[in-house]
């Protein structure tokens, strides 16, 4: 497909001069000699033998480059707030007709209706009733359904597998762990680049609540949220 417009641009060029080639034939008929093709002044034979060769030479699948690592991954609607697209910008929504308190939420389904039928990129909260502070209770993630494959450039031996231990270093005084959100800025904070789409481990606290705290990172840094219904980070690779 790389080749495609090249391709047609000689294709055009040799159209452009059909009535210079072609045959010579004495009144019998018999073929004397062969016109060949001329071409205009403003194209040289080097350029077209040049952009020929191009095209033989072209390779069509070259292969992961060297110092880069491809990761695939199934995208889609999801519980938590792990973001699955890369330079995606997900937004943060609060759920409506929701029923909700610290002890937990009824009559919302925690699955793909949350969004609506709409698959753009973000995050709803499950937000506690406003005379409880509106604490958030958990995360659902809207994200189009697909596979993302992409490269990040590292070679495996700059990639570090983050252990549970050092995850939970983050968490805050008083909760159950690091909620997913905080993979990138732990990776960032330990001096890597970032973290590897498709490697992040956690185990799912689903209903229960309050159920204790989970830390979570945002915006505006580290905070602490109802644990409920969120997926709590044990792990996941780095890389440089």
């Amino acid at each position: 497909m790389r080749c495609t417009r090249t391709a047609l641009w000689i294709l055009a060029l040799i159209a452009v001069v059909p009535a210079l080639a072609g045959d010579f034939a004495d009144s019998t008929g018999t073929v004397r000699a062969r016109r060949a093709l001329v071409l205009p002044d403003s194209v040289t034979e080097e350029n077209v033998t040049r952009i020929v060769t191009n095209i033989t030479n072209q390779v069509v699948d070259q292969g992961v480059p060297a110092g880069y690592v491809e990761y695939t991954i199934n995208a889609g609607p999801h519980t938590g707030a792990a973001l699955t697209y890369p330079n995606m910008s997900y937004g943060y929504v609060q759920a409506s007709g929701q029923d909700c308190n610290d002890e937990g939420c009824w009559n919302v389904a925690l699955d793909a209706s949350l969004c609506g039928g709409d698959l753009s990129p973000r995050v709803i909260e499950l937000h506690a009733a406003s005379w409880n502070g509106g604490a958030v209770l958990g995360h659902y993630t809207c994200e189009p359904i697909g596979k993302v494959t992409g490269l990040i450039k590292a070679n495996m031996a700059t990639i570090t597998t983050i252990s549970q231990a050092q995850v939970n270093s983050y968490a805050l005084s008083g909760t159950i762990g690091v909620n997913t959100s905080g993979v990138e800025p732990i990776c960032k904070a330990l001096g890597f680049t970032s973290y590897v789409p498709g490697t992040v481990a956690y185990w799912y606290k689903g209903s229960g609540c309050p159920g204790g705290y989970v830390t979570q990172y945002r915006s505006a840094g580290w905070v602490s949220d109802t644990a409920c219904y969120n997926q709590i980070l044990t792990g996941m690779q780095c890389y440089r």
